[in-house]
């Protein structure tokens, strides 16, 4: 599965485990935030799981990184820790001002020169911008909430 089917929905709301990148491996691939997961809401159609992965990309290679897309429920923004705490995703607060998200496109690219998808940018209806890459360490999500693209229109002469 990937996101860009998700052209056309409504994202209601986002939750994450946020997690954290040492200073030793911040580099131009680094987004502002780090998680170990995000959850979509997406209305009308449930909830899906975006995590960083490896992915098998044939033999004698080593696998290359990559995002895994799956459906979930809202059972799993809790998980128990081994000594029996309980630990809740948090809503995404970078992202209120923009629910509801309605996505009008999707682009998927590789910014990490995997041979794989690295990055999914979903733009909505007002050209806003969140963007899920696979950063460095590997199996870390990071998340960025761009403004719209700045477009230079031609002027009269």
């Amino acid at each position: 599965m990937n996101l860009v089917s998700l052209v056309g929905e409504t994202i209601q709301s986002i939750h994450v485990f946020r997690g954290g990148v040492h200073s030793a491996w911040i580099d131009k691939n680094t987004l502002p935030i780090a998680a170990w997961g995000a959850f979509l809401d997406v209305l009308d159609s449930g909830m899906l799981k975006i995590t960083a992965c490896e992915v098998d990309i044939g033999p004698k290679r080593y696998p290359a990184l990559g995002l895994q897309i799956q459906p979930c429920s809202a059972a799993d923004l809790r998980y128990q820790t081994a000594d029996g705490q309980s630990v809740e995703a948090e809503v995404l607060a970078e992202v209120r001002s923009l629910l509801p998200f309605k996505i009008v496109r999707v682009e998927q690219s590789d910014p990490l020169g995997e041979d794989t998808v690295t990055q999914y940018v979903l733009i909505g209806s007002e050209g806003m911008r969140l963007v899920f890459r696979h950063m460095v360490p590997p199996t870390t999500l990071g998340i960025a909430v761009l403004p719209p693209v700045a477009t230079v229109g031609r002027g009269d002469a």
